[in-house]
């Protein structure tokens, strides 16, 4: 039986950056404990590349394996590509406002 190692990792990482999101929420909503949240976003974004380059590696190797492995190398990608999308979204609108509120205290508004 043919296997897609690659396209596993993707999938396992996938799901890591799920499991480690929610438990990085959780970490952050409790007093005392919340600054441990820095130790966690480094090993999620690593999860998340890791997910996105083993998803296209899986997807490649799924062609001459007949299609082993295609879906998850799939979602592989979309979730660590989805969650480093919204990551870089919510720190450019945390940029964004910011900013703003610094501009707007500036000029006394």
């Amino acid at each position: 039986m043919q296997t897609n190692s690659k396209a596993t990792v993707a999938l396992g990482a996938g799901i890591a950056v799920v499991v480690l999101q929610i438990v990085a929420f959780c970490m952050g909503m409790i007093p005392f404990v919340n600054f441990l949240v820095l130790l966690v976003l480094p090993v999620i974004f690593i999860a998340d590349i890791t997910a996105i380059v083993a998803g296209v590696l899986g997807l490649k190797e799924a062609g001459p394996l007949g299609g082993v492995g295609k879906g998850p190398a799939i979602v592989g990608i979309v979730i660590g590509a989805g969650h480093l999308l919204l990551v870089v979204a919510g720190l450019g609108i945390g940029l964004l406002v910011g900013g703003l509120s610094l501009v707007m205290g500036a000029l006394g508004g």
